[in-house]
């Protein structure tokens, strides 16, 4: 029901009662949908406070980078070891987690889909060929997309490497160097 639906109705709660010709029956089912729409306005209410606060915790992109980092990297290993099942389930999973970077943060996500898009073609075909020559070099051209991506959004200071042992963790592949905070570097909801 829409609030001009709405307002007619409660108008006619409050106008129809004093009309002489208004039937008592008519009274009472105006009298029940104004209770229905007051009900209705509560639970609207209620839900946009619900949904208010899930906008509060709800994942970013930063709380989603640290596992498709992780995947990234159990990949990679598992490529350079022959194990093209592990690579496989790896890849599917940063496949689908790109999709999920898409609901969670819609132009963040296409921008992270189109720098992937070629990267995933060419792990893909490596792994299916089971190519450990391709593969490598597909994932060093993918660092330069993530990297170029981590740019494009104002993060250019995370420098994503496939040498783990230069940086954090598998979680967080970041070369450490001397950097200055950017200015407008921010983790908005």
């Amino acid at each position: 029901m829409n609030s001009k639906s709405c307002t007619l109705l409660l108008a006619l709660a409050v106008l129809l009662p004093f009309s002489p010709a208004m039937a008592d029956s008519d009274s009472k089912e105006i009298q029940a949908l104004t209770k229905e729409v007051r009900a209705l306005r509560a639970e609207v209410a209620k839900l946009r406070k619900s949904v208010a606060s899930l906008q509060v915790i709800r994942p970013t992109l930063t709380t989603l980078m640290p596992d498709f980092a992780e995947r990234f990297h159990i990949m990679h290993y598992a490529g350079e070891a022959g194990d093209w099942a592990v690579a496989t389930h790896e890849f599917l999973e940063m496949q689908r987690m790109v999709g999920v970077a898409s609901a969670i943060d819609p132009e963040k996500g296409a921008l992270m889909k189109g720098f992937m898009t070629g990267s995933f073609n060419k792990i893909n075909a490596a792994i299916e060929h089971e190519d450990p020559k391709s593969f490598i070099k597909a994932l060093t051209d993918t660092v330069k997309n993530c990297n170029a991506c981590h740019t494009a959004v104002g993060s250019g200071f995370i420098v994503i490497t496939l040498d783990v042992d230069e940086s954090l963790s598998m979680r967080h592949p970041h070369q450490l160097t001397r950097s200055k905070m950017m200015g407008q570097h921010m983790h908005k909801h």
